[in-house]
Formats: C-alpha cells, structure tokens, sequence
C-alpha cells in the first residue's frame, strides 16, 4: 500500500473532528462545574489512532479520545478528610467553649483583677464577685448588728449567690441536654452518608467492573464529597477495594465497619454496623448494632474507639468531660463550690445568736443559714449548684441571721465579723486546702487555658487544611483561565479539522470528475 488514500484521510480528518469536539464537550463539563463542591477537572485523553505500514513507511490514521481522565492525587484526598476532621473539632469545640463561657456568667478575661481583689461593681464579675460582696455584707453587717436594713442586704447578697449558683448549675445540664440532640442528629445525618457511599459503591463497581470499565468520574466525585461530609462529624479510615468500592471504618483500621462494598450498617449485612447514641447526659457514647436486626430492639455493642476528631468527638467531650457530672467536670465544681460555701457558713452561724438569742430557729435545731429545700425547718442535706438557697426562715425574716457569739449581747457582732472572714477560710471546704474563691478561680483558670490553648489548635487546624486543600485544587481545581485556553486550542484544532474535511472533499470532488 503506497499510502491510506483518499478514504483513510477523509477518515483521518472525522477521527479529528470527532475527538476535538469531544475534547470541547469536556472542556465545557469543567466550566460548568467550576463551583461544584470536590469535582475534579477532568481531561480528555487524545491518542493517536492506529497506524498502518504503507511503502512510504508507518502513516497515521488520525486522534481518538481514549478515556476521560480525573485529575485527582488520591493521595491528598486521604489527607484532607483527616484535616477537615481535625479542624471540624476544633471548630466545635471553640464554638461549644463560648457557650459555655457565656453560661457561666463569667468573664474570664478579668481572671487577673479578681484574683487580686480588684474588680469593681462598674461590671460584672460573676460569681466570684457575688462571694466578695456576700462576705463584705457580714463585715457591714458587723459594725451594726441591730440594722435591718444591714441584714436585708446580707439576704440579697445570699440570694444572689444562690441564684447565681442555680442558674450556672441549670444552665450547664440544658446545655448538655441540646448537645445531647445535636450528636444524635449527626449521627442519623452519618447513617444517611453512609448508606448513600453503599448505594454509590454500587453503581461505580457496575460502571467501572473492577477496573476494566470506562471511570465513573462524577460518582466518585459525589463518594469522595459524602467521606469530607463524614469527615466533619468524626474522623473515619477509607480504603478502596480491588472492585472500586470504598471501605469505611470508624477512626483507624481496625475501627467499627460502617461500609463494605455495597453494604453499610442500615443494610442487612453480618459484617457493618449502623452508629446509633447510647445513653443521655452526662455519659453519651457512640454504639452500634448489627444490620438487619430491628431498631425497636437494638442489641447495642460498644464500640471500642470513640471518635477522637470531628464535630461529633468534640460534642462527646463536652459532654462527658467538661461539663461532666457530680463527679466530673464543671458539674462537680460547682457543686463542690457550692457545699462548701454551705458549710463554711453553716457550721460557723449556728454557733451564734440572733437578735432572739437563739440559734434554734427552725425544727431541726440546726441554725442552717444554706440548705437545699424550700420548706422551712428541713435539715440540711447534699446541696448541689442547682438546689443550693437561702434557708427559707431566714429570707422571711432578717431578725433571725445570727450576728453575736454571746446570748443577750445583740450589740456584739463577732460572729458578723467572722462569717464576713470566711473568704480566707479553707477548713472544712473540701477544695483542696483552698479557699471557695480560690478554687473557683483556679477551676476558672484552667478552663480559660483550655479555651485558649483550643483556639491556637483551630488556627493550626485551619492552616493545614488550608494548605492541603490549596495543593489539592492545584491538581484537581478548575481554572477559568486554562480552560479558556484549552477551549480555544481544541475550537482551532477542531476548525482547523473541518478545512481539513473540506479539502478533501474537493480532492475527492476532482477525482469523481476526472472519471
């Protein structure tokens, strides 16, 4: 054969025609996602067709596309998840610490001044300041045991404290309570992921048939968007298998298995296991059950490793371990905080007098001045942050605050004076060998730490995620700047393709007359 002919160079020029236009379509599916969430740009794949030996050697047969190409570093799409999970915690974490700062009725950024006695009534300083003024209300009350007005004072300063007590300690299980919600809806949101990365996996194994097939481009876009998804609410190991399909375990390699092939834990399987929330405030945990079973009666097996990363690990923690419970956590502060203010005060005003001369004013004979009961004359039992209040028989009369150490001496305000010396006390408080502000401060300080310390950890958080998702939209992101030029390379190459069909048209044209 001397060349192709005629024929093959007409053929020659509808490959290119065909391959550009192709070229041009990809080209346009790039801009038109140019703000889709995770696509990655995709490539046109030109090869040369086959060629054919003719006498004048090997001659061409033109451009075919091969395949369309993802431009994706698989790499960089294992980091990024880990990153946006880690970010996702921190972020929730921050989020969560400011509600709870605001909470606690407590500006920690004057921990300084109040710590040295400084701060003043032109603000609020919270609790710690609601003690000073409780304390310097029986200093006052001292000078002058006999004024009323000097013992209403002592009551309010008491009921502000109480108040401020309950309101700190009911505040920080409602918050509890509305985390406790939150997790639960992420984690039925998680289920729907991952029951929509099965359905997914299914589809890709039957497009690309282990390999062999044309690459499901978009749907891989779509699995690899829903993994980032389940990324932010807890960190997850991904792994694809020989068939195209994406495993999902939660936290590491040897987590629970929330996805295998096309089965995920809201699918009947042996093997995957559906996330569902064990328990209630203060102890919430991650469970799972065996798909297939009923949820009305789920079999919940712990899972070994609770999330360590994401919103949801965040929410967990906040949760159990900060707010915690009467053991644990701010719960047990303030109740610590507020048993031992209970029985500074109790155990130095029942040794005194009223302007009664006696100490026994309600049935139990115990000249509580802090209990935990609204019903006058009750004895005093475990006062916690949320029940803690001025005995009910003092609020209703101030006579009965116990001002003197002496019976018949209602002039002597010696014990005033020592109840107001209770700030410096730290017998009986149980805090450590500290005082009541004291510990609350350095309970304070810590959390303040931990707010800070979050915050520096989100700003490290967000730089790396920052810098892995710059590099890579350096590979898979689209630019309107080069896809502009690629389209008008390929619309020049493609009309360039058309002349060349024409010419050979008339070539033929010129033939079919000469015969």
């Amino acid at each position: 054969m001397s060349s192709i002919g005629i024929n093959g160079a007409l053929y020659l020029a509808s490959n290119a025609l065909n391959a550009q236009r192709q070229a041009i379509e990809i080209t346009g599916q790039n801009i038109a996602n140019v703000n889709t969430p995770n696509y990655a740009r995709q490539r046109a794949n030109l090869v040369t067709s086959n060629t054919i030996q003719t006498s004048i050697g090997q001659e061409g047969t033109g451009v075919l596309v091969q395949g369309i190409e993802q431009m994706r570093n698989f790499l960089l799409d294992a980091q990024v998840p880990a990153s946006v999970s880690s970010l996702s915690y921190y972020q929730e974490r921050s989020s969560l610490m400011a509600q709870l700062q605001s909470g606690l009725e407590q500006p920690l950024d004057r921990l300084d001044s109040l710590a040295s006695n400084t701060a003043t009534t032109s603000g609020d300083g919270g609790l710690v300041q609601d003690l000073q003024n409780f304390f310097n209300a029986f200093q006052s009350l001292s000078s002058d045991p006999t004024s009323t007005s000097l013992r209403q004072q002592v009551i309010l300063k008491a009921q502000a404290v109480a108040s401020r007590l309950n309101t700190i300690g009911d505040g920080l299980i409602s918050l509890q309570t509305q985390i406790g919600q939150t997790v639960s809806q992420s984690v039925s949101e998680a289920n729907t992921s991952l029951a929509s990365i099965a359905s997914l996996n299914k589809q890709i194994a039957q497009i690309e048939v282990g390999g062999t097939g044309p690459r499901a481009n978009d749907l891989r876009d779509q699995r690899q968007q829903l993994v980032e998804d389940l990324s932010k609410k807890f960190n997850i190991y991904t792994h694809e298998a020989s068939d195209d399909t994406m495993t999902v375990r939660l936290g590491d390699s040897g987590g629970a298995l929330l996805v295998s092939g096309v089965f995920s834990g809201n699918t009947a399987s042996a093997s995957t296991v559906k996330l569902t929330v064990d328990g209630s405030a203060p102890t919430m945990t991650l469970k799972s059950w065996t798909g297939g079973e009923a949820e009305t009666s789920l079999n919940l097996d712990a899972i070994p490793g609770q999330p360590s990363t994401g919103s949801v690990a965040a929410e967990l923690n906040m949760i159990n371990t900060v707010i915690g419970d009467g053991t644990t956590g701010l719960v047990q502060t303030y109740d610590r905080i507020a048993a031992g203010l209970a029985g500074l005060v109790n155990g130095v005003h029942q040794t005194g007098f009223t302007l009664q001369n006696s100490p026994t004013y309600n049935t139990a004979g115990t000249a509580t001045f802090f209990d935990n009961d609204s019903t006058a004359g009750n004895a005093l039992g475990v006062v916690t942050a949320r029940n803690i209040q001025l005995n009910s028989a003092v609020a209703a009369d101030p006579l009965k605050i116990a001002a003197s150490d002496a019976a018949g001496q209602p002039l002597n305000g010696n014990l005033a004076a020592a109840l107001g010396n209770l700030t410096s006390n730290t017998t009986g408080t149980n805090l450590g060998g500290m005082t009541v502000s004291q510990y609350y401060l350095s309970q304070l300080t810590s959390l303040a730490g931990d707010i800070q310390a979050t915050t520096s950890q989100q700003s490290t958080a967000q730089l790396v995620n920052q810098q892995l998702t710059q590099q890579r939209d350096s590979v898979q992101g689209v630019s309107l700047d080069e896809e502009t030029s690629n389209l008008m390379l390929y619309q020049h190459a493609y009309q360039a393709s058309a002349r060349l069909m024409s010419v050979i048209d008339s070539m033929m044209q010129t033939i079919l007359q000469i015969q």
